[in-house]
């Protein structure tokens, strides 16, 4: 694991624990934040798009229409830590598992902490 990506965890889990109050990483252009409005929730920024919003129950993702290889190794880093999932890419298109089929990725996905649903945003 790259250090930057230790970081961005290791920021998540402080603002879980309650350790941190609003921005709590400003690195390497991701921004990990309690969300001001929903204090439950977690938002990570990544180049100043809303690229995860993190609940006791589910993580939203979203590219912000940037299918780039490092927009999706940031939402990966979150998927696998917290919806033990990931997204990847065949000829060009994002693509998740339910564990039956492979699912077209599209922008606002819910995965619940636990098992993957699809919805909205938290």
């Amino acid at each position: 694991m790259r250090v930057s990506e230790k970081r961005i965890l290791d920021a998540v889990a402080a603002v879980e624990r309650h350790d941190a109050n609003g921005i709590y990483l400003n690195n390497a252009h991701t921004i990990v934040r309690r969300n001001s409005v929903y204090p439950n929730c977690i938002d990570v920024l990544f180049w100043g798009q809303l690229i995860a919003s993190i609940t006791e129950r589910c993580i939203g993702v979203s590219s912000c229409g940037h299918h780039t290889a490092t927009t999706k190794a940031r939402i990966n880093l979150l998927l696998r830590k917290y919806a033990h999932t990931s997204i990847y890419q065949k000829d060009f298109v994002w693509y998740y598992s339910n564990g039956c089929e492979q699912i077209p990725f599209f922008d606002g996905v819910t995965f619940n902490r636990i098992s993957m649903t699809q919805g909205a945003l938290p």
